[in-house]
């Protein structure tokens, strides 16, 4: 009669582990996205982070910031909509009203990038 129950504990155990792994678990393709979303969240605010907003001249313009945010990876053009672009816009507006940042530019600038990105998507 104990070992019985302790048979049946133990089962209880393993269904509760299993249960935990296969909730907790991700599958290599989420794996791969998520990484890549991570990825072009950091690079995108490495972007931000390293452009001159001072000064305004062919390779540091609002174009080729744009274009280097949302232009990512060998097979974009740029106009494109990638599945993780909701993580970037998200990442710019929060970008452009942190107190953890400076500049009084970044609300004006993440306007203008979000306005072109809008108009890329909408000339398709």
């Amino acid at each position: 009669q104990v070992r019985a129950k302790l048979r049946e504990i133990e089962q209880q155990i393993k269904e509760r582990g299993q249960a935990v792994e296969v909730r907790w678990s991700f599958d290599k393709c989420q794996e791969a996205t998520a990484g890549f979303t991570i990825g072009r969240v950091l690079h995108t605010l490495e972007v931000l982070d390293s452009h001159s907003f001072e000064r305004s001249d062919f390779s540091n313009s609002l174009d080729s910031l744009c274009n280097r945010i949302f232009g990512l990876g060998p097979s974009k053009d740029g106009h494109e909509i990638s599945s993780d672009d909701d993580a970037v816009v998200s990442l710019l507006c929060e970008w452009a009203v942190s107190c953890k940042r400076s500049g009084r530019h970044r609300a004006m600038v993440v306007a203008k990038l979000l306005e072109k990105r809008q108009a890329e998507i909408e000339a398709e």
